[in-house]
This record gives C-alpha cells, structure tokens and sequence, in this order.
C-alpha cells in the first residue's frame, strides 16, 4: 500500500508543467519533450532572445539526488566545446527547482538515429552476464 501511494505521488509531482507557462519570467514552455531518469526536458522560447532552447528540470521527486545529479551535467556541460553537443547557455532555480538552458539542435534524437539504422532491435537482447 505505501509503495503505491508514494508511485502516485511521484507521478503528480513529477507531472510536466503546461504549455505557454513561463519559468523565471524569461522561458515559456513550448511543448514538452520528454522525461529521464532525474528530469523533465521542454522545449521552450526565450523571450530575451527569441530563440528556442531546451529547458531541463530536475525531476521533484528525485529531491536532493536529482539536482545534485542536474548540478553535475550543467557543470559538464559548461565544459565541453564541441559542434555535435548542445552548449549549455544558462543554469537557474525558480520556485525552489533548479533548471539547465541548452541550445535547441533540430533533428533525430540518438535513439531514433541508431534505431533507423538497424543495428539494434527494440527487443531486449540478451546477454551471457545477464540471466533475465
């Protein structure tokens, strides 16, 4: 029973925010891409530039681990220089959440890309070291 009610609060926490809202007076929400592990990723226009980036929130129901986790990738991020990766614009809390800014790259995601390919099948493949 507990286990239950604490997946169903997890998942209204961890509920994506709408479209049109604006984070920090400055990022409205376009639409929402997706979820990981540790957060919640939309695509969002900056009304300060005009531009589209990707707004990345780190997941309410993580707590401390998820924004320590979301901590640590905006400081990878600040880091690398590269044409394939997204830089990293801007990090900020709002509402007592914190949030990364990346730019927007149109196009497949990783995941699409390596599926289209046909190298690996959405079936689970098995392996020696794994028994399941």
């Amino acid at each position: 029973m507990l286990t239950t009610v604490k997946r169903i609060y997890e998942a209204w926490i961890d509920y994506p925010e709408r479209e049109g809202k604006v984070l920090a007076g400055r990022y409205r929400i376009l639409r929402f891409l997706g979820m990981g592990s540790y957060g919640l990723t939309y695509l969002c226009c900056d009304t300060a530039s005009r531009t589209e980036v990707v707004v990345k929130q780190a997941k309410p129901s993580k707590g401390p681990l998820g924004r320590e986790l979301l901590r640590r990738e905006i400081q990878t991020m600040g880091q690398l220089r590269h044409p394939a990766i997204p830089k990293c614009l801007a990090s900020f809390e709002y509402k007592k959440r914190l949030y990364m800014v990346t730019e927007y790259v149109k196009g497949q995601t990783v995941e699409e890309l390596i599926f289209e390919r046909g190298r690996f099948s959405r079936k689970r493949r098995r392996y020696p070291w794994y028994a399941g």
